[in-house]
């Protein structure tokens, strides 16, 4: 079936902070399929945003390996741009434009797209992450939890089969957390988006 398509295997992950002789982190295989989630816990200071950084393609991790759907990646050192095209990073504190209105931003997003089909995955986004209520304001005055909802929705939009997040679930109050589960839920049954998500919770 489709959704057993494994979208990205990453082996032997070893990596420790310099000047520290001990692992911070030591993952000997990891990998997830289309339309599922893997969640990787641990404390903080655990190395589980340096994972995410590797697994995105921003840093290198020595003797590591990635592959995606198979084909093993280019690693990061040959790359002119860092980052694999393949997935998406959605960040704790997400990367937003203070001054744009919600639509703005997530417009923003897919403005090399035709008008109507821009408009079309707008309202996919609103319908899924619920966010009719705020595309009116500027995203600098959104919540933590709502400025992750933003960000999700724009890493949506992008059609990649992959989602990095980091924390999504701390400090989320409890309408966001609510809002939050649902939303990966209909991501991977109606998308078959595949997650990665690291937390300490």
């Amino acid at each position: 079936m489709e959704k057993n398509i494994e979208l990205l295997r990453a082996e032997k992950i070893s990596y420790s902070v310099p000047g520290l002789s001990r692992k911070v982190l030591e993952i000997r295989s990891l990998s997830v399929r289309k339309g599922t989630a893997v969640f990787v816990l641990g404390r903080n200071g655990a190395g589980k945003s340096s994972l995410l950084s590797f697994l995105g393609g921003y840093v290198s991790v020595p003797g590591a390996c990635i592959s995606w759907k198979g084909k093993e990646l280019m690693p990061v050192s040959d790359r002119l741009i860092p980052g694999f095209q393949e997935m998406a990073m959605v960040k704790q504190n997400p990367d937003l434009s203070p001054f744009l209105r919600v639509e703005e931003e997530l417009l923003k997003t897919v403005r090399h797209l035709p008008d109507s089909l821009q408009q079309k995955k707008l309202r996919e986004m609103i319908r899924l992450c619920h966010l009719k209520e705020l595309l009116p304001q500027k995203t600098g005055n959104l919540s933590g939890g709502e400025k992750r909802r933003v960000a999700l929705a724009q890493a949506l939009m992008l059609g990649t089969e992959l989602i990095l997040l980091d924390e999504p679930f701390s400090d989320l109050d409890s309408e966001n957390r609510l809002l939050f589960y649902p939303i990966l839920l209909r991501a991977m049954q109606e998308k078959k988006i595949g997650f990665i998500v690291v937390s300490h919770n």
